[in-house]
């Protein structure tokens, strides 16, 4: 059964398709390929109600299946093309947040940056104008965190950071704010109404946050902090300047030993004027012949003079003497310390090449010096153009230097040992770990600190102290010297405790060499002298 044009009922499909018109045949097959039509119609539809749902949803990532050119042909290709548009204007306009939020906020802690304080405290310094109160800026910088990194490893020094700003960030109040400058650098404010207290409350609340402990891998972290202030409007009108005053007043308080907290005062101006000036003049003080190499003797308890220790003195043409615990720091901050160093240490090397051949020449090696892993390298060089014998020259290293990065110094002492050269380690007993430092690292001598042998003789205490670094040195084979000593009741009692050997103004102050050769005194090997020079 089906249909047929009229008069052909009752024959055989191949009747009937004989019996077709052309007309007829064309009708069939269009009716046939609207029907086809019409279905591909709706199902290019279905996709375009997909993809149009898509968009709308914001789901612009991947590709709408079916929107090419095989169903909707040049509107699906459209489409597409639109799709990427927006996946692309999306992206853009997330990546413009991103830049704007970057470029007001540190990327490691989340906190406002150098930018966003600044726009900050303007507004709290408006705000202040308006009351008639305050505002304290607050320069803040993690102690040691150069040590942190090189002990823990830079994972642990992010965490610490991370683990500072947001503690820090937990406990800010209405009108105070935190940011990160860089490094271990914070700054922060606050909008002052009230009188003293309410600073001292605020300092207090964010120092505890800043130096709460942090467990990393197995260790507990205990930062700690130096912190600056300055108060708008006494110390400073402008903000820059504010800032300024209270960095200032941070790196004097950093550079202290007593208290970590200072608020700026006018001569701290002066003095960074004069550290400024004296960085300009010691770069150039070599050349112009101010730097002199003086000579200070060292001598067995029963008064053999067994070596010089070289000291470093600057006489300035106005301000006369600069002491080296002035002009040494700034050398190191200045990048300078390798110049003198090796200008020191070559003279040292010359110096002893002129005198007796069992004795000794000691050179101090700063901090930054033993962190250059170049060091064995300018020594050896030192030693090959003067020709002195490895064994002669004594390198004598703080605590504290070793301290700063301790692989990299075990490594660089160990070098220095295989060329022969003799490490002391000078002012033992005032450093981080004492006991650790003589048990890790190769050693030669130590030099007990001049500040437990000033009042040992009266004060039981130090001398206590002096006897237990004497047996330390003996159970390790290490010999022992006493520096500062300035007395026969000193020098008695340091021989009873077991010292060996002993240094002080009691033989002597520091001397030229020349001095020291034309007063015969380097040839002379039992004597003991006093007061010369």
């Amino acid at each position: 059964m089906g249909w047929y044009p009229s008069g052909l009922r009752g024959q055989d499909d191949g009747a009937v398709l004989g019996g077709l018109t052309g007309l007829e045949i064309g009708l069939c097959l269009a009716l046939v390929l609207g029907a086809l039509g019409w279905w591909r119609l709706v199902l290019a539809l279905r996709v375009l109600e997909q993809a149009m749902a898509r968009l709308a949803r914001d789901e612009l990532d991947a590709p709408v299946p079916g929107l090419g050119r095989g169903r909707l042909g040049r509107v699906g290709a459209a489409l597409e093309q639109v799709r990427e548009r927006l996946a692309q204007r999306r992206t853009l306009l997330a990546e413009n947040r991103y830049n704007a939020y970057l470029a007001q906020h540190d990327g490691l802690t989340g906190l406002p940056n150098r930018l966003q304080f600044a726009v900050r405290i303007d507004a709290a310094i408006a705000a202040a104008q308006a009351d008639g109160g305050q505002v304290a800026a607050v320069m803040i910088d993690i102690d040691r965190f150069k040590h942190i990194n090189d002990r823990f490893g830079h994972e642990a020094g992010d965490a610490v950071l991370r683990g500072a700003a947001t503690a820090a960030q937990a406990v800010l109040r209405e009108g105070e704010a935190l940011a990160r400058f860089g490094g271990d650098e914070f700054a922060a404010f606050k909008h002052l109404r009230g009188g003293a207290d309410e600073l001292e409350e605020f300092l207090d609340r964010i120092e505890r946050a800043l130096c709460a402990p942090l467990d990393s891998h197995g260790a507990t972290i205990r930062p700690r902090v130096s912190i600056g202030l300055s108060l708008w409007p006494d110390d400073a009108q402008r903000r820059e300047q504010l800032i300024n005053n209270a960095d200032l007043a941070m790196y004097r308080a950093k550079a202290g030993r007593a208290r970590k907290r200072l608020r700026y005062d006018p001569e701290m101006d002066e003095r960074a004027r004069r550290r400024g000036a004296l960085v300009d003049e010691l770069a150039g003080a070599c050349a112009r012949g101010e730097l002199a190499v003086f000579y200070q003797g060292q001598h067995h308890v029963d008064g053999t003079l067994l070596g010089y220790e070289a000291l470093l003195r600057w006489t300035h043409p106005q301000l006369r003497a600069v002491s080296p615990a002035e002009f040494i720091p700034l050398a190191e901050e200045a990048g300078l310390i390798h110049e003198l160093g090796d200008w020191v240490l070559r003279e040292a090397c010359a110096a002893a090449m002129k005198l007796p051949p069992l004795l000794s020449i000691a050179v101090n090696v700063s901090a930054v010096q033993l962190t250059d892993p170049g060091l064995p390298h300018r020594v050896a060089l030192a030693l090959r153009q003067t020709g002195l014998a490895p064994a002669r020259l004594e390198l004598e290293i703080t605590e504290t230097a070793l301290a700063v990065n301790r692989e990299r110094a075990v490594a660089v002492l160990g070098r220095l040992r295989a060329l022969g050269v003799r490490v002391a380690i000078d002012d033992f007993g005032v450093g981080y770990s004492s006991l650790d430092t003589v048990s890790v690292y190769p050693v030669d001598k130590i030099k007990i600190d001049r500040c437990f042998i000033a009042d040992f003789v009266q004060h039981p205490a130090s001398r206590t102290l002096v006897s237990a670094i004497v047996s330390i040195g003996e159970s390790l084979g290490v010999p022992v010297l006493a520096e500062g000593v300035e007395s026969e009741a000193q020098l008695r009692l340091a021989q009873e405790l077991g010292c060996r050997a002993v240094q002080g103004f009691l033989f002597g102050q520091p001397q030229p060499l020349a001095l020291i050769l034309a007063l015969g005194q380097a040839g002379t090997l039992g004597a003991r002298r006093r007061g010369a020079g």
